[in-house]
């Protein structure tokens, strides 16, 4: 019985010994973890469980008016470089070099030069990657990002704009309309447990999760087409240093074209000078010339200071108006009004602007809408000239009256000879139609807008009759289109240059016109900056409004002296 009761203290002694070890070996695993490894293990907690979630919309598409798209977003990938992980740089910077097609030279230097990672290359496509990925470069990385794409290259450039390599607006419509477009990336923070189950979350789940609106111009990709198409031909055969195009419906005001030269290509923005990314058709202003004659002899027969067939005198040639000589390209002695503008005399003009008065020719032109924006959606629209009247001198109003002392936007002008071609309303210019969802509900619409009456309908047909001889048989028969009756006007403006007076030898070659009359559908701008070689207008502005003229009637199925669309 003794030796029993001995053995069982001695079992009960060693399972308590060994209780004792393993909760020594427990406490001191705990303070281990505790105090000695507490700082790691929290921050390995906090790493575990702390995740950041993100999500990024689209940015809007934009559109022409028939919805073909002329700016979207494509998956692109961007190649960073870690140099503290490049074994071999020489080598490396061959196999880069090779495959985005890069100076190998130029990336061992960069490579060299850096310690922290650096961005190598943006906007790769998926068989860059591809390749670039083969290589399987330790130290090189490539993370996708959503990119802008223009896949009409430099067509509409001017108008539809660029962005930054964060997209970000930068010019044109992509700048005037970023906030609209943009798109949007939402976060917040979440606590999760081992099997990803979320514990605790900081900042609010709902947020906007919509893309960016579409945009929808009143751009025709076609008739845009046919513009660029024509002011290339332009550029080849008179060098110039600049040209213009607009092409309006002059009865909602909505523009089907808009194209500058020299062009750039938005998907490579960079490589380009500011000068060639410049809209000039809303942020340049010139010396119109005699197109502007347009808008003194609607004054003149508005105020009914003068009839179609009233004689003037132009002087044969050569006039002293105010201690100041105007001439004409040619002499002429008793003319019309209606031929004043057929073969575009200064003189003529110059006595018309002084009959009408410098008060009713200010107030004309105003309402006209110059030396005021019009108002466009586009960045960067000037003014124009327009000195106040009080700053007009004796001479200015004969100047005035035939397009000198004054500079206008090409926006300007059209817009204003719109009217002339409508009635008699001055609609405002528009250039966007609407804009849309993602699944094409309308978020906002842009309708038609008259800015006011300038002149009488009476007078926008008898204005637009006469127009029509200018084309017929005065300086703008090189115009002409068999079977249509075109009104329009040409401009041969010189240049002003500032401290030396008028160039010689430096031009503006204009002309601007409407079409079909009596029920236009069509006004069409051609200005070009500097010709070589020839610089009248009826010679370098007309035949290229002629070539615009019929292709785009033929597109929109205006036949001759109809003007309504089948």
């Amino acid at each position: 019985m003794g030796s029993l009761g001995s053995g069982h203290k001695r079992r009960t002694a060693i399972v308590v010994i060994v209780i004792n070890i393993a909760l020594l070996i427990l406490i001191g695993r705990l303070f281990y973890l505790q105090i000695l490894q507490n700082e790691k293990l929290s921050e390995g907690v906090k790493k575990i469980q702390k995740m950041k979630i993100s999500s990024t919309t689209e940015r809007g598409i934009i559109y022409d008016r028939n919805r073909k798209e002329l700016a979207i977003n494509m998956k692109t990938y961007t190649l960073y470089v870690r140099p503290k992980k490049i074994k071999d740089a020489v080598k490396v910077s061959r196999q880069l070099g090779r495959v985005l097609s890069k100076n190998p030279e130029q990336i061992l230097k960069q490579i060299q030069s850096r310690k922290r990672l650096f961005t190598l290359s943006r906007k790769l496509s998926s068989e860059v990657y591809k390749n670039v990925l083969a290589l399987g470069i330790k130290g090189v990385q490539l993370c996708p990002e959503n990119s802008r794409f223009y896949p009409k290259e430099t067509l509409g450039s001017h108008v539809i704009g660029f962005v930054s390599s964060d997209n970000r607006g930068l010019e044109g419509m992509e700048r005037f309309f970023q906030d609209e477009l943009k798109s949007k990336t939402n976060s917040y923070t979440t606590v999760k447990d081992a099997r990803g189950r979320e514990l605790v979350s900081s900042g609010s789940h709902i947020f906007d999760l919509s893309d960016g609106a579409n945009i929808i111009l009143t751009i025709d990709e076609i008739i845009q087409h046919i513009l660029e198409r024509e002011l290339n031909k332009l550029v080849d055969e008179f060098s110039p240093k600049s040209i213009t195009g607009i092409v309006m419906n002059p009865n909602t005001g909505e523009i089907l074209a808009m194209a500058n030269r020299p062009a750039y290509d938005p998907n490579n923005a960079g490589s380009s000078i500011p000068d060639c990314r410049r809209n000039r058709a809303v942020t340049d202003a010139y010396e119109p010339g005699s197109t502007f004659k347009i808008i003194t002899a609607a004054a003149a027969l508005d105020n009914k200071v003068f009839e179609p067939e009233d004689i003037i005198f132009a002087e044969n040639g050569s006039y002293r108006f105010m201690r100041h000589t105007i001439h004409d390209h040619d002499p002429y002695g008793e003319i019309t009004f209606r031929q004043a503008l057929e073969v575009s005399s200064n003189i003529a003009f110059a006595k018309i602007g002084a009959k009408v008065g410098a008060e009713e020719l200010y107030k004309y032109i105003r309402t006209f809408g110059f030396g005021v924006k019009m108002g466009i959606k586009l960045p960067g629209e000037a003014n124009g000239l327009l000195r106040s009247l009080s700053r007009w001198s004796k001479l200015s109003v004969g100047v005035i009256s035939f397009g000198q002392e004054v500079s206008v936007t090409p926006l300007q002008l059209i817009t204003a000879i719109s009217a002339v071609a409508n009635g008699g309303n001055l609609m405002a210019p528009m250039i966007v139609s609407r804009m849309e969802d993602k699944n094409g509900k309308i978020k906002k619409e842009f309708k038609p807008r008259v800015v006011r009456r300038v002149i009488s309908s009476k007078t926008s047909k008898t204005l637009s009759e006469i127009l029509t001889g200018v084309v017929k048989s005065g300086t703008g028969i090189n115009a002409q289109i068999k079977g249509y009756a075109i009104a329009g006007k040409t401009g041969t403006a010189q240049k002003y240059i500032q401290g030396k007076g008028y160039s010689s030898k430096k031009y503006v070659a204009s002309f601007i016109g409407f079409l079909p009359v009596p029920n236009p559908q069509i006004a069409i701008l051609i200005m070009v900056n500097e010709p070589q070689g020839a610089y009248y207008g009826s010679i370098v502005a007309a035949p290229a409004f002629k070539n615009v003229a019929q292709d785009v009637l033929r597109y929109l199925d205006v036949y001759p002296d109809e003007g309504e669309r089948r």
